[in-house]
Formats: structure tokens, sequence, C-alpha cells
């Protein structure tokens, strides 16, 4: 559930196997990530709750990301 709402991925490690695949993993996902920001027209009062949408272009590409943000929160 914490991966789903914050954008992430989950991982397994129930074993010392898993726990090495998972690993490899992790360091697979953080060389081929990306960090996006933007400014919104309308900023928005504090604890009001903002929905974005990450798109991109090319196919075969899978997007993880929030789905939302609460203005005030995180620096936001």
């Amino acid at each position: 559930m914490l991966a789903q709402n914050s954008g992430g991925r989950e991982f397994e490690a129930l074993s010392v196997y898993n726990i090495e695949t998972a690993f490899a993993g992790i360091a697979e996902e953080l060389r081929r990530q990306y960090s996006l920001g933007y400014y919104p027209e309308n900023a928005g009062k504090a604890g009001e709750r903002k929905q974005i949408k990450v798109r991109v272009m090319r196919p075969d590409v899978v997007v993880r990301a929030k789905n939302s943000y609460i203005v005030g929160q995180n620096g936001k």
C-alpha cells in the first residue's frame, strides 16, 4: 500500500536469495530513474490535495509516480 501510494515499487525479500535479487532490482531501478518537477498555475491552499498525472510519449516505458500531493507538505 505504501509503495502504491508513494509511486514506488515493492520488493519482497523472504530469503537470502530474495534479498540479493531485491537489492539488485533496487540498484538497477535507481540507475534508471528521473526526477521531475513543475510549478502549478494555481498553487492551492495549504492542506488541499492536488491531482497529478505523468505521461510519456515513448512506447514500452513504465511510469511509476505519485498521483497526488497535498499542498504545503514536503516543501510544496
